[in-house]
């Protein structure tokens, strides 16, 4: 008798881990869009992948979704993902902001124009400028995650600049105080927050903009250090789920690197380079300090030469955004410059060059079994030599 009710219980259980986790009918699960969804054109379909904090949606259909709609999805689970391949498969809700999803047609129109009009560089300006990588080649993406040179294809601070810029130029063309610049710009900054997908490290960018708007109107200096601060807080209070997502933490903690030990750095690299090369140098050292933990812990896996590669190809960065704002911008109008398609062009193969270099350089990709005491090692580490070098850097200052 006892193991007929053994065996009984063994197939209840199996029945209800059957029907409730991998049955595409039975399994289901409300989602809240937080960026746009990635497309990818091919011959064949089009797929969707819809980034949901840290979960996957993958669709083998057309669908357009906004950040902050929400969705309820009857799928079949694919790794860590949701995988979906008919559209009754979904339940739609009605978007908090409609106007969202006008700017995902937006998107929409502007990667497929990018693609027919830039076909050597589209894959990059679509990378560059809306967030979307998916267009990017596998083995280019491979090479770019195990060199250390993922930061590049993540907008945030740099993409932002370059775009207000522009409008902070024309604005002083037409006598507007130096005082209401930051403030008078911000709709660009958030018109681009959504253009760019909503991703968090352009709402990190977009919350530097308000805060040093806000202080430069009411004429009060703020150090980096404080709108760093200033500009975490509220975006915990804005968004508190974000804090489960990967992308808040490698973002803020890059940042926190760079704010608080740009400085540090700069002292000690200073007599050694020239001070341009210095000051990019230094910011690849203050972030690579404080994200290696972070990288090791999560992926066990960090590359020493992302310090050298990233000062190689950061430089160049303001003039190649330039360049793909400028072919977003013609892509709307449908026109195609073939000029500008060669020189992103080149410079995607220099990325990928520099990519591949330092990805197979000897010694220079590690690997870490124990990812938790590997983490812990490395902040030691990272201690230590921070206070080896500042007794060095305080005699040097003095």
């Amino acid at each position: 008798m006892l193991k007929l009710y053994t065996i009984f219980l063994y197939l209840f259980i199996l029945t209800i881990n059957t029907f409730s986790s991998e049955s595409p009918v039975f399994s289901y699960q409300e989602y809240q869009i937080t960026s746009f969804p990635n497309i990818e054109i091919n011959d064949t379909k089009e797929r969707y992948l819809v980034f949901s904090y840290q979960k996957y949606l993958y669709f083998d259909f057309p669908v357009e979704l906004a950040p902050f709609s929400k969705i309820g999805v009857y799928g079949t689970k694919y790794y860590n993902s949701t995988y979906v391949n008919v559209p009754q498969n979904i339940a739609y809700f009605e978007s908090a902001f409609p106007i969202l999803n006008q700017f995902s047609t937006f998107r929409i129109y502007l990667t497929k124009q990018i693609v027919d009009l830039y076909p050597k560089s589209g894959a990059l300006i679509i990378a560059l400028i809306l967030g979307n990588k998916s267009f990017l080649d596998d083995e280019f993406m491979e090479y770019i995650r195990f060199s250390g040179l993922a930061h590049l294809l993540a907008l945030s601070g740099l993409h932002l600049v370059i775009f207000i810029m522009l409008f902070v130029w024309l604005f002083s063309l037409f006598g507007i105080p130096k005082k209401l610049l930051g403030i008078s710009t911000l709709p660009f900054s958030i018109f681009y927050l959504f253009l760019g997908g909503v991703g968090i490290s352009l709402q990190r960018a977009v919350l530097f903009h308000v805060v040093s708007a806000f202080f430069a109107y009411i004429r009060i200096p703020i150090l980096s250090t404080r709108m760093f601060l200033v500009a975490l807080v509220i975006n915990i209070i804005i968004a508190p789920k974000s804090m489960y997502s990967l992308s808040f933490w490698l973002s803020y903690i890059s940042v926190a690197g760079i704010v608080f030990f740009y400085k540090f750095w700069y002292d000690i690299v200073s007599g050694f380079v020239h001070p341009i090369i210095n000051s990019y140098l230094s910011v690849s050292l203050a972030a690579f300090m404080f994200i290696s933990p972070v990288l090791i812990f999560v992926f066990g896996v960090v590359n020493i030469y992302s310090i050298i590669s990233s000062t190689i190809i950061v430089p160049f960065m303001p003039i190649v955004l330039i360049f793909c704002f400028f072919a977003v911008f013609t892509s709307f109008y449908g026109i195609s410059l073939g000029i500008i398609d060669s020189l992103i062009f080149l410079f995607y193969q220099a990325i990928y060059l520099i990519a591949k270099t330092f990805s197979e350089l000897p010694l220079g990709v590690m690997f870490f079994q124990n990812k938790t005491i590997s983490a812990l090692v490395s902040i030691l580490v990272m201690i230590v030599i921070i206070k080896l070098l500042n007794k060095k850097r305080t005699y040097h200052v003095e």
